[in-house]
């Protein structure tokens, strides 16, 4: 068997995918001017999968304000973090993001994947372990097998799983990360974050959540941040800006976000 006899498709798999007319692998989806809904196969439909959660990518501030970053820096930064690619603006970004959680420091990765590769495989190295809920995201398992560290799982969301994971690793616990997710967006449910906290606490393990929820508090001033970002780009003054929040919509059962309101005088 050669290298790539891996990719030769069974014929009864072809025929299949062909009877429908869809190629999973090849999916083009439409958008124009919609942050949920798209176009794919000349039909309308609501975009379920998309991570466009506040519906920032069609915002006309922030299409404003991408416009003039374009201008000023062009279309990319053509090079890593470390050699010329961390710009003014990144480094005012992060130094915000500090300052509304309360950390030393801060750093921003250009996508949630990079951000668990990142991290996990910092924090890390080949004498140290990684407990991981079994259900955990693509993401989280490569950065955890970049890092060297022995991988242990323990059932979903299962608190006392992990105890006694934690509880059989004796002293060995004190150089172990517990990574899991605040919400698992495949499945729609929610980590207890407290209880997993205060068993990784008992144990000396260093807890790791991704995707952790915001307070009321802290959404407030994530919304004046952005508020202030918008304001400072657009270099006028702010005189308002109210939280995000959800609204009931007459006749559906769901609710509707709005975006942040921003009035720039």
């Amino acid at each position: 068997m050669s290298l790539l006899d891996k990719f030769h498709t069974p014929p009864a798999i072809v025929d299949s995918i062909e009877r429908y007319g869809v190629n999973p692998a090849g999916l083009t989806v439409e958008v124009d001017g919609c942050a949920t809904e798209g176009v794919v196969n000349g039909q309308r439909v609501v975009l379920a999968g998309t991570n466009n959660y506040l519906g920032l990518t069609f915002d006309p501030l922030c299409i404003d304000a991408a416009i003039g970053a374009l201008i000023t820096h062009g279309t990319g930064t053509t090079g890593s973090r470390m050699a010329n690619g961390t710009y003014s603006d990144h480094s005012l970004l992060e130094i915000e993001l500090a300052d509304f959680f309360e950390a030393r420091s801060a750093i921003v990765f250009t996508t949630g994947y990079q951000a668990n590769l990142g991290m996990i495989s910092a924090l890390t190295g080949p004498d140290d372990l990684i407990l991981l809920d079994a259900d955990s995201h693509a993401s989280i398992y490569d950065g955890a097998k970049l890092s060297g560290a022995q991988i242990y799982r323990f059932p979903h969301n299962d608190v006392a799983a992990l105890e006694k994971r934690l509880q059989r690793l004796g002293e060995r616990a004190k150089r172990t990360l517990v990574v899991v997710e605040g919400l698992y967006s495949m499945m729609g449910d929610r980590a207890p974050l407290r209880e997993m906290t205060e068993v990784a606490h008992r144990y000396g393990a260093l807890h790791d959540s991704s995707r952790r929820r915001l307070s009321r508090a802290e959404r407030r001033r994530l919304d004046q941040l952005v508020c202030r970002a918008v304001a400072r780009r657009r270099g006028r003054r702010l005189y308002t800006c109210r939280s995000v929040r959800f609204e009931r919509r007459p006749g559906h059962a769901g609710a509707r976000l709005r975006a942040p309101c921003v009035a720039l005088g």
